[in-house]
């Protein structure tokens, strides 16, 4: 069986990594986790089922929406009833009950893909075995292929051993990590029982033969967009007849690396996208520009926005420019619990898969699981984010990114061990 389970694992990974899918737009994927989850016997919600899209934050446009939607349903037009359910929104929520108290135990697993060109270099092992992404701009270049399919392997492996459990599993499956929007958008939509115990976990982000029980410290992030808005004039007759947008944009975007460090921490300040102007021989009167902020706490992260927030007008001013900034995503700073961790790593050390086992470690990124772990925790629950070492092709985010898919057996073989010791069957 457990042959076939990782057989399963390979087969999600890969089919997942065949059709990235970015921010609000994982219907495929979510049809797919759906459809499984339901066979198996899973009560089942998807889409705007479990996210209010009022409280959507920055919902994709409706014609790339509708765009995408298309395109899932030209290949398997089988899933229209699944695409209708979801509405507006994405992701997945199974809960499968025991029928015998205990606790409720959930298990989140991020979703969507990043709007990068996957390479097409021969030694790309998604090119070698003939995965590689068939979407244009779209790949999976950080891991949530492999989360995911983790997560429906385990899924299928609780329902196969359902009478070796009391209480009640819940998986979650959320879209929108990349940009920060999904995590809180799930939250604020919560209509669910509060779980117990929640798992999340990210692959990389430590040695290759090594788990991290629960990460203590995240980066917090803010993500903005800045439209910067002059006025178009010929650029060479009348340029002092202006009002320069894409100048406006360029000092803000040189100012922001001129933001004091704070004695207290980290700080990050960054701007990904910058988007200018009309022509060659034109005053720019539009400009755009994607950016984050990231800090070591939440109080470090909300320092360095105030300091964007303060920058992005006086630069706008500068060129007589106007200047709207919309804040498009956040994350939140919550800890793995002791306890927890400390439990999975003794059940690990029993499993015997990982040379190297640490307690805590601080994570050098954003993870909008936080606020799910709040949520958790802010209602007596415990709540861990682990971290599964692999050896990786390249960086998380590159074009080249990918992993050694043995990490997915270990972090299967690790969720379903806490699975069994949290909630064993027995007197209640």
């Amino acid at each position: 069986m457990e042959h076939t389970y990782e057989q399963q694992l390979l087969h999600y990974r890969r089919d997942f990594h065949r059709h990235p899918e970015t921010a609000w737009l994982e219907y495929r994927t979510s049809a797919v986790l759906a459809g499984r989850l339901e066979e198996l016997g899973y009560e089942v919600q998807a889409g705007e089922e479990i996210i209010d899209p009022d409280k959507m934050i920055s919902p994709i446009g409706e014609k790339a929406r509708n765009s995408h939607r298309d395109k899932v349903l030209e290949e398997m037009p089988e899933w229209k009833p699944y695409l209708q359910r979801m509405g507006n929104a994405t992701g997945v929520i199974g809960v499968i009950d025991t029928h015998r108290p205990g606790p409720l135990t959930a298990f989140r697993f991020d979703m969507d893909a990043l709007p990068i060109e996957e390479t097409e270099g021969g030694g790309h092992l998604p090119c070698r075995q003939k995965f590689r992404s068939l979407w244009e701009q779209k790949m999976h270049a950080c891991g949530h292929d492999g989360h995911s399919a983790v997560g429906i392997v385990l899924a299928e492996k609780i329902k196969n051993n359902l009478d070796k459990f009391r209480g009640r599993f819940m998986f979650i499956f959320q879209p929108a990590e990349e940009g920060a929007k999904g995590g809180k958008s799930i939250t604020d939509s919560w209509k669910y029982s509060i779980p117990d115990y929640l798992f999340a976990f990210h692959i990389g982000f430590a040695k290759p033969d090594e788990l991290v029980c629960g990460v203590d410290q995240f980066l917090v992030t803010t993500k903005f967009d800045v439209t910067f808005t002059g006025e178009s004039a010929h650029a060479g007759t009348t340029p002092n007849k202006t009002r320069n947008a894409l100048l406006a944009a360029a000092e803000a975007t040189l100012r922001f690396q001129d933001i004091p460090p704070s004695p207290e921490g980290t700080i990050r300040v960054n701007v990904g996208c910058f988007t200018a102007g009309e022509a060659r021989n034109a005053i720019a009167a539009k400009a755009y520009l994607q950016g984050e902020t990231r800090g070591e706490t939440e109080k470090l992260d909300a320092y360095v926005m105030n300091e964007v927030q303060k920058l992005i007008p006086q630069c706008a001013a500068h060129y007589q420019a106007g200047s709207e900034l919309r804040v498009v995503g956040r994350t939140a700073s919550e800890p793995s619990d002791t306890r927890l961790c400390r439990l999975i790593a003794r059940e690990a050390e029993k499993l015997g898969i990982y040379r190297e086992i640490t307690l805590h470690r601080h994570f050098p990124a954003s993870e909008d699981a936080t606020w799910l772990m709040r949520m958790v925790r802010e209602h007596g629950g415990e709540a861990s984010y682990l971290l599964f070492g692999a050896a990786l092709e390249a960086g998380h985010h590159s074009p080249e990114f990918d992993f050694d898919e043995q990490v997915l057996m270990k972090a299967l073989r690790v969720l379903y061990r806490m699975a069994c010791v949290l909630q064993p069957a027995g007197e209640g």
